[in-house]
């Protein structure tokens, strides 16, 4: 079904930027208290939004001093409305008060892979889930304290058996109350973790046992038999007629599992969504667009649409 079909849109807002500093790539959109926090991968900032539209501030820029960035990949919001941006090649969370003024950077150490989630334990308290490898701890969940000090592995993720691991390298990752959505990029397969063993509502299911697969037209990676045996050009052409799964987001108790592939001739990203729940049920499978989904809050699907013009629109869908 279109994507249309199975979110309904609730409002429309376009994004004011200032022409010094324009939206280039939106990656993800969170509410900082009542703005909207706009990350922008190519800009390597966030840019702040009041509910109308309007641009408030920008928050970091590239560089390699305090609060600067080389590439940014993710950012939550914790207590206190403060701001937090995963920095993938600095390695290294900065941290932004209510106002936008940096508060400070932690190395992480590590190799990361870019995933930041919030996430509450058992007793209420505070962490950040990272798809990060602090410690040599391995492709999975790495749960680090407010500071970025790393205190334990909630998930580990094996590498797949061949042909896969020679491709596999990341998870994404989203929380659903106290349980783990990890999307094993680059592969076909959405599990649901309960690394604290408290049933997660009754919808907890066995760590090697898949959430969610695909959707009517997805299907896995056809892989060559040797992928080494394929020439540059070759593999090219192999990775862009397929379709991966690359993201995954917590919708209430359902799953969104992002789906991309590639149009050669077109030079375009086309994205579609499988909208399911822990019993592996689905729910929604849309056709593919260039609709993306930048960001999922409560029950609220964040999409941000670019113009040739260089003109930005933030819209609010909800699932049908």
């Amino acid at each position: 079904m279109p994507f249309e079909a199975a979110f309904e849109l609730i409002d429309s807002v376009a994004l004011n930027a200032t022409t010094r500093d324009p939206i280039a790539d939106p990656i993800k959109v969170v509410r900082w208290g009542p703005r909207f926090a706009v990350l922008d991968q190519i800009q390597g900032n966030v840019k702040v939004f009041d509910p109308s539209g309007s641009w408030l501030r920008s928050v970091g820029r590239p560089g390699d001093g305090p609060g600067e960035f080389r590439r940014v990949s993710d950012m939550v919001v914790i207590r206190d409305d403060m701001l937090i941006v995963l920095d993938v090649v600095h390695r290294s969370l900065s941290t932004f008060d209510s106002a936008g003024v940096h508060q400070g950077d932690v190395a992480i150490g590590g190799y990361s892979l870019g995933a930041l989630e919030r996430i509450v334990d058992p007793d209420g308290k505070e962490w950040l889930a990272v798809g990060a490898t602090p410690g040599g701890a391995g492709n999975g969940v790495h749960i680090l304290d407010l500071k970025g000090e790393y205190l334990e592995t909630i998930v580990d993720v094996a590498d797949p058996g061949p042909p896969r691991n020679t491709s596999f390298g990341a998870v994404s990752i989203a929380v659903q109350d106290q349980c783990v959505v990890v999307g094993r990029v680059y592969s076909d397969t959405v599990h649901l973790y309960d690394p604290w063993e408290v049933g997660c509502g009754g919808r907890s299911r066995p760590g090697g046992v898949p959430l969610l697969l695909g959707g009517p037209e997805y299907f896995p990676p056809a892989w060559p038999r040797d992928q080494r045996a394929l020439g540059s050009e070759e593999m090219l052409t192999w990775s862009q007629s397929q379709i991966w799964l690359m993201d995954v987001f917590a919708l209430g108790e359902l799953v969104i599992a992002e789906l991309v592939t590639a149009d050669p001739t077109e030079r375009v990203l086309y994205y579609q969504y499988v909208v399911g729940g822990s019993p592996g049920g689905i729910r929604a499978a849309t056709t593919r667009s260039e609709q993306r989904i930048v960001g999922v809050q409560s029950d609220t699907v964040y999409t941000i649409g670019l113009s040739v013009e260089g003109n930005a629109r933030l819209r609010t869908y909800r699932l049908r």
